[in-house]
């Protein structure tokens, strides 16, 4: 019954994220940012881009062009491509990396930025036994490569199921 009940706040969290609700993970993972920024001394504006409207936002777009370090914050992968692919703020992340930018990406995100993409087939596996994937289009920025978050936790199997859902 606890792992229906986790299943079902994951859902809520995801489809609240999705809904551009100020709360939840993408709020709490922003703030973390901003202040692990701010301790380097770097003063961050959070863009926040949480559907396809946002993506296509001349407001939320404009101040991307202008920055000269963007942070992509982790998460489903799914949900990056689904809400970036062929927008106006994709075009502007890849621009302004193009330009020279530095462009970071944590877990789920940096997934998403690879040409061959893949997420778990379940969000809360029995154990890593039970753990499958599904591969999918990724935003192609690094066509050529396929990135594994939590590498050296994962257990040669996984790794092998992974490599083998991905072109070569």
């Amino acid at each position: 019954a606890s792992r229906a009940a986790a299943k079902m706040r994951y859902a809520r969290s995801v489809r609240g994220a999705l809904a551009g609700e100020k709360v939840g993970p993408p709020a709490r993972e922003a703030g973390a940012a901003t202040e692990g920024f701010a301790r380097l001394g770097v003063e961050a504006q959070v863009v926040a881009i949480l559907s396809r409207e946002q993506a296509a936002d001349p407001g939320r777009v404009a101040p991307l062009m202008d920055a000269d370090c963007l942070y992509l914050i982790g998460g489903g992968p799914h949900v990056l491509v689904d809400v970036l692919r062929d927008t106006p703020a994709w075009e502007a992340i890849r621009v302004r990396h193009a330009q020279g930018a530095l462009l970071i990406a944590s877990s789920g995100a940096a997934v998403a930025l690879s040409g061959c993409a893949f997420a778990p087939l379940e969000a809360f596996a029995q154990s890593l036994e039970y753990l499958r994937f599904e591969p999918f289009d990724g935003l192609g920025l690094l066509d050529r490569l396929v990135v594994m978050p939590y590498f050296g936790w994962l257990q040669p199997r996984v790794v092998d199921e992974v490599a083998a859902l991905c072109p070569p």
